[in-house]
C-alpha cells in the first residue's frame, strides 16, 4: 500500500507528513513529496501509533447480541461453571463473535491485539481454530513452563490470587523463569497480589521481576487491588494494558477502545499530571507492543504503517477525551473513517 498523509500533527504536535510505501513508513517529516501516491489530508489532527490490546478474550464476547441476563454467583468457580453451561446450551459461535469484536477494535484504532482462547474439557480445541481451577499451582506451572520450553513460546499467565497466596505463586513463576532461561518471555496478567501485599514484599517481588524481565498486563479494574503502575515503572517492570473480557457472561462492562482503557488505568492509579497520563498512554501503545512481542511497531521509518488520527492537542487529551478516530490506517491501508470501518476492511477481515 502506498499513501501520503498530510498534514497531521506529529509526536510533538508539530506538523508532519507520513509517507507509506508497501505497507511500511518510509519517511515522516514536514513537506514530504510523493506525487505518485495517494494522498490523505490529516486536517491538523494528532497522529498516534496504532493502539494495542494486550489482553482480550474475543471468543467469549456477546458483543452485538441481545442483552444477557447475568444471575451468576459471586465465586470464580461460579463464573467458570456458568460460562461453560451457557456456551454449551446456547451454541455460542466463538468464531463469529471474535470477528465481530475484532472489527470493533479496528474501527477504534487498535491495529494489534493479543487474545486468549478457552481450551477446556467442554470446548476442547474448538475455540482455538487455561483450563479450570485444579488446586495444584505447582503442577499447573510445571505443565505451562514445560510447554513453553518444548515449543519455544513465551508465556502469559493469569494470576488472580490475592495477598501472600498470590505472592507465593508469583515467586514460583519467577523461580521457573530464571531456572529455564525464559527472561524477557514471561508476562503476568492481572497480578492482583502486587496491589495488596505490603510495600517491602512488593519491592522484593518487583526487583526480581525487573531482573528477569517479567512484565505485567493490567486492566486497571476498580473491583480489585491492582499492580501500582508508577511503582512498577520505577522498579523497571514493564506494564501493558488490556480490557480482559468485554460484554460476556462474566461482565456486562467493557468497550473495545484502548484509549478508554488507558483512561481507566490512569484513573485507577490516580494519574493526573501530563507526564503521568503519557505513561498511561504507553500501556496501550509502545509498552503493550513490547510486552506482546509485536515487531516493527511505532512511528519511525521502517515500522509497519499502523497509525490513528484523532482531534486532540496531545496524547493526554486523547486519553481523557477519547475522541472518535478520524482515520485508522493498518498496514498502510485506510481501514476506518470517523469511527466506521470502510467496506474493504470488513470484507478482507471476513475472508
Amino acid at each position: 500500500m502506498h499513501l501520503l498523509l498530510r498534514p497531521g500533527a506529529g509526536r510533538c504536535a508539530a506538523a508532519a507528513d507520513v509517507l507509506v510505501r508497501r505497507g511500511r513508513i518510509q519517511a515522516i517529516g514536514p513537506d514530504l513529496s510523493a506525487p505518485d501516491v495517494r494522498q490523505e489530508e490529516g486536517d491538523g489532527a494528532l497522529l498516534l501509533p496504532g493502539l494495542v490490546e494486550a489482553h482480550a478474550h474475543l471468543d467469549k464476547t456477546l458483543w452485538g447480541l441481545p442483552w444477557y441476563v447475568n444471575e451468576v454467583g459471586t465465586r470464580l468457580e461460579d463464573k467458570i461453571a456458568n460460562e461453560r453451561r451457557w456456551r454449551r446450551e446456547s451454541g455460542h459461535d466463538a468464531g463469529r463473535q471474535s470477528l465481530r469484536l475484532a472489527l470493533e477494535y479496528l474501527a477504534r484504532g487498535a491495529t494489534r491485539l493479543r487474545t486468549h482462547v478457552d481450551i477446556d474439557t467442554d470446548a476442547g480445541l474448538r475455540h482455538l481454530h487455561p483450563a479450570g481451577i485444579d488446586g495444584d499451582a505447582t503442577h499447573s506451572l510445571d505443565v505451562l513452563f514445560g510447554l513453553a520450553v518444548r515449543c519455544g513460546k513465551p508465556l502469559d499467565i493469569h494470576l488472580h490470587e490475592a495477598g501472600e497466596a498470590g505472592a507465593a505463586t508469583l515467586d514460583a513463576i519467577l523461580d521457573r523463569t530464571g531456572a529455564l532461561g525464559l527472561q524477557g518471555r514471561v508476562a503476568i496478567s492481572h497480578c492482583f497480589c502486587l496491589g495488596d501485599v505490603g510495600e517491602p514484599r512488593r519491592g522484593q517481588l518487583l526487583e526480581r521481576m525487573a531482573r528477569l524481565q517479567v512484565a505485567v498486563i493490567t486492566t486497571g479494574t476498580a473491583s480489585r487491588p491492582v499492580p501500582p503502575l508508577l511503582a512498577c515503572r520505577a522498579a523497571g517492570v514493564a506494564v501493558a494494558g488490556g480490557n480482559d473480557g468485554i460484554r460476556d457472561t462474566w461482565t456486562p462492562y467493557g468497550q473495545p477502545d484502548m484509549l478508554e482503557r488507558a483512561m481507566l488505568i490512569g484513573l485507577r492509579n490516580n494519574l493526573r499530571r501530563d507526564d503521568e497520563l503519557a505513561i498511561a498512554f504507553e500501556t496501550v501503545t509502545s509498552r503493550a507492543a513490547s510486552v506482546c512481542g509485536f515487531a516493527g511497531y511505532g512511528l519511525d521509518p521502517g515500522c509497519r504503517a499502523d497509525f490513528v488520527l484523532v482531534r486532540a492537542h496531545n496524547v493526554q487529551e486523547a486519553v481523557v477525551a477519547r475522541p472518535v478516530r478520524q482515520l485508522v490506517v493498518s498496514g498502510g491501508a485506510v481501514v476506518a473513517r470517523e469511527g466506521v470501518l470502510v467496506a474493504s476492511a470488513t470484507g478482507s477481515a471476513a475472508s
